[in-house]
C-alpha cells in the first residue's frame, strides 16, 4: 500500500469568531493550492487528518471553516497545528525554474552524503524563508543540514534516499 505524501503549506492559527473558524497562515507559495483544496489535511498527534472546507475567505487574515467544526472550543484544538495537503492534490509549481523544491517531501528519506556515506534519517524539515534546514538525527544528536539544489547530488525515490554533498566539517559541529 502507497503512503501519501504530504506537504506542509502553512499552520493554523487561533479560532476566528463564534462558528468555529480558524485563522490560516499560509505559505506564499501554496496559497493557490489552498484556495483551490476541498480538503486540508491538520497534523494532529504526528498524523495528517482530513478536514472538508465548508468555507475560506481572504481579508486581513486567512479564515477556514472546516465541515462539522461548530465552536470555538473544538477549533482551539486545532490551533498551532501544521496545516498539510496531499502532493497529488498540489498544482504544478514547475513554471518556477528559480523554486527550491518543497524539502518537506523528504521527510523520512535517508540523508546520505556522497563521500561518508549514510547519515540518518531526515525527521524535520525547518522552513527559513529564504532556505530550508533538515533536522537529522546523527550520533544521538540532531544535526541541522542545510538544505539547497547545488548541494543535492541526486534522489533515489526508489529506496527514499537524498543524496547530498554536505559541506565540510558540517558533521563535526
Amino acid at each position: 500500500m502507497n503512503q501519501e505524501q504530504y506537504v506542509s503549506v502553512g499552520y493554523t492559527g487561533k479560532p476566528h469568531g463564534i462558528q468555529g473558524a480558524l485563522k490560516l497562515v499560509v505559505k506564499e507559495r501554496y496559497e493557490r493550492d489552498v484556495l483551490q483544496a476541498n480538503v486540508l489535511f491538520v497534523k494532529v498527534k504526528g498524523k495528517p487528518l482530513p478536514f472538508f472546507v465548508e468555507d475560506l475567505s481572504i481579508g486581513n487574515a486567512w479564515i477556514v471553516k472546516f465541515e462539522d467544526i461548530n465552536t470555538p472550543e473544538i477549533a482551539a484544538g486545532l490551533s498551532g497545528k501544521d496545516l498539510l495537503l496531499r502532493n497529488q492534490d498540489l498544482l504544478s509549481h514547475e513554471n518556477d525554474p528559480d523554486a527550491e523544491p518543497d524539502y518537506a517531501f523528504y521527510i523520512g528519506y535517508e540523508l546520505v552524503d556522497a563521500e561518508l556515506g549514510p547519515i540518518g534519517l531526515i525527521e524535520d524539515v525547518y522552513d527559513l524563508g529564504a532556505h530550508s534546514l533538515a533536522g537529522v538525527r546523527y550520533k544521538g544528536r540532531e544535526i541541522l543540514v542545510p538544505l539547497h539544489r547545488e548541494l543535492v547530488r541526486a534522489i533515489h525515490d526508489d529506496v527514499r534516499e537524498l543524496v547530498m554533498n554536505l559541506p565540510q566539517g558540517l558533521l563535526d559541529l
